[in-house]
Parts: structure tokens; C-alpha cells; sequence
């Protein structure tokens, strides 16, 4: 059993006194971290559970100090884009483009099918995700569903 500082002794006390109840008090690392915890009933396992949610850091001087935020990171996703390679084959094909426009009302859709399929076999329900890989200088946009390609091949 952890034998907790005087001083948290009296703040966990003064809580109580003010009323907040479920606080439970943490000593990890050199330092007391300030939980509220409840149980609940938990169907599948049937038994009794034990909920806790971090509120804070006691600090001897400040008292609590709340979290400011969740636990969440702040490095958010970025779209990567195959840009060198990509470019490249957009150069390779450029005389293609006026060809397919002069043929085909729907031209992007071959164009990007065309681009996907050079990188190797891609399914045509993975053909969208491959080509928002890619870097896109003409800022086309094909309809890459599965279905509308699939049309599209029989009639080529």
C-alpha cells in the first residue's frame, strides 16, 4: 500500500469535504496523478469493472493541475503523393492525351487507369486509392469505380 504525502492526504480530504467523490490518487514516477474512478457492470463478463479517467497532476505548490487536452497527438496525417515517378510517366504519355480527348468522352478515366495499371496489376476497386497516391499536374478528376471502369474496358 502506497503511504501518500501529508500534504496529498489533506488535499484528497479537502476534496472530500468539498464533496467530489471517485477521486483516486496515483504515485508513479514522482509524481501524484489524480484520477476519477467508478465501477460498472460489465454484462459480457458479468462482474463488476473498474472505470478510471485521468483529471490531472497534483503539484505541492499549484494544487491540481488539470489536462488540458485528451491524450491525442498533435502530428496529423499528411496525404504523401508520388511525385518523381509519376511526373515522369505524366511527360511519357502527354502525347497521348489529345488522342484519347479526340476519341473518348471520357478520357481521364483511361488516362488515370492507364497511369494506375503501369505501377502493376491494381484491382479496379483499388484503382481510386492508387491514383490519390499519385501526383496529379493536370488536376483531372476520373470516375475510378469499379463498375464505371469496368464499362469502360469492355467498350475499349
Amino acid at each position: 500500500m502506497n503511504t501518500f504525502e501529508p500534504w496529498v492526504l489533506d488535499w484528497v480530504n479537502e476534496q472530500r469535504r468539498k464533496g467530489a467523490k471517485g477521486l483516486e490518487v496515483k504515485y508513479l514516477n514522482s509524481n501524484y496523478y489524480v484520477y476519477r474512478s467508478t465501477s460498472y457492470w460489465d454484462k459480457n463478463l458479468r462482474k463488476v469493472r473498474k472505470k478510471s479517467a485521468y483529471i490531472g497532476r497534483l503539484d505541492r505548490e499549484r494544487g491540481l493541475i488539470q489536462s488540458s487536452q485528451k491524450y491525442r497527438s498533435n502530428v496529423y496525417p499528411k496525404s504523401v503523393k508520388t511525385y518523381g515517378d509519376a511526373m515522369l510517366l505524366n511527360i511519357a504519355l502527354n502525347d497521348l492525351i489529345p488522342l484519347l480527348k479526340e476519341n473518348f468522352d471520357f478520357w481521364k478515366d483511361i488516362y488515370a487507369l492507364a497511369l494506375v495499371r503501369i505501377y502493376g496489376y491494381v484491382p479496379l476497386k483499388r484503382a481510386r486509392l492508387r491514383w490519390e497516391k499519385l501526383h496529379n499536374p493536370f488536376n483531372i478528376n476520373p470516375n475510378l469505380e469499379p463498375k464505371h471502369l469496368s464499362e469502360i474496358l469492355k467498350i475499349i
